[in-house]
């Protein structure tokens, strides 16, 4: 059996670390301020998400259709070109810059990306077919 005095001394692996002695002259310990506590963040309700994503899916479908009104009318003369390029540009930074109707922005962006990224694959493309003839030539007879 171990003796219970031994189990409570340190060993030789273990640095000795002295403990503090109460005294009369010390002062009590100040007590530690802590930093103001934020409430809570109140996190959105099913009803609430689905409502952004109805939101975000009309801004996305509206900027498709706002272009294609305007192919409809690409015909008429250049002052409806440009009244709706200021349009579209005004709404969406009215929209964006409101908390409340951000996603109809976020989703208006998400089209203007994906209209970039299909005008980038067909230049691509046009540009591989166009230039095909110049890296496969016929050969000289």
């Amino acid at each position: 059996m171990t003796d219970p005095a031994q189990e409570n001394q340190p060993s030789g692996d273990q640095p000795v670390q002295p403990v503090p002695q109460e005294t009369g002259d010390q002062q009590p310990a100040q007590p530690v301020e802590t930093a103001p506590q934020e409430p809570p963040v109140q996190q959105p309700t099913q009803r609430e998400n689905i409502s952004t994503l109805l939101e975000y899916i009309a801004g996305f479908l509206g900027w498709f259709l706002v272009m294609l009104l305007h192919l409809l009318f690409q015909k008429a003369p250049g002052a409806f070109t440009t009244i709706m390029c200021v349009f579209q540009g005004v709404a969406l930074l009215v929209l964006f810059l409101t908390k409340k109707r951000r996603a109809i922005a976020w989703g208006m962006l998400t089209a203007i990306g994906l209209n970039f990224v299909i005008c980038l694959a067909q230049g691509l493309i046009i540009n591989m077919i166009c230039f095909i003839p110049f890296f496969n030539p016929v050969p000289l007879q």
